[in-house]
């Protein structure tokens, strides 16, 4: 059992992950995408790739992502999802996390209701490969059908320029 008292940053990651980290890729992204789409729609710019040099490593996938809301009304639940999809060189789309953020706002006021968040995302991922893989993010709105839930539009990085968010792809020796 690795000792969290005052081990280096690197050594805690490195026993908790189980291996040495042998690459990282990243980047990040100030550019506004907006979608009212009740299905998964690309985040622009929120992609990058990694090579694994073997099949047994693993990919830690790191992401914060400036996440708004925009619902029609105050007084009813606002949510949206977001998607990691992987893609190998010449392969289908697998998507490896998902997650629905929502929030209710009951103030009693009518009218539309913005709400932000700062979502971090990590997992690690094994996706048995030493081909190119892809990792980008989606997102849509949620739609119930009704009166419930009444969000208008999902956006990643609300203010064009004035927020970033980031994707890190970290390759992980699997020996």
């Amino acid at each position: 059992m690795p000792y969290f008292g005052n081990d280096p940053t690197d050594t805690i990651i490195n026993n908790i992950a189980g291996g040495k980290f042998l690459q990282v890729q990243s980047t990040s992204t100030a550019t506004t995408t907006n979608t009212t789409n009740t299905s998964a729609t690309d985040v622009t710019n929120m992609t990058d790739t990694i090579t694994c040099a073997s099949s047994s490593n693993s990919v830690l996938v790191l992401m914060m992502v400036s996440f708004l809301i925009k619902a029609t009304s105050d007084d009813h639940w606002a949510a949206g999802e977001l998607y990691v999809v992987r893609t190998p060189s010449g392969g289908s789309d697998t998507t490896v996390y998902d997650q629905r953020i929502q929030r209710r706002n009951d103030t009693g006021a009518s009218g539309t209701g913005y709400f932000g968040f700062e979502i971090p995302i990590m997992f690690v991922d094994a996706p048995s490969s030493t081909s190119e893989l892809t990792y980008k993010l989606q997102m849509n709105r949620v739609d119930a059908g009704g009166a419930a839930i009444t969000t208008d539009r999902v956006y990643v990085n609300y203010q064009t320029g004035e927020i970033k968010s980031y994707i890190q792809l970290i390759e992980i020796d699997g020996t």
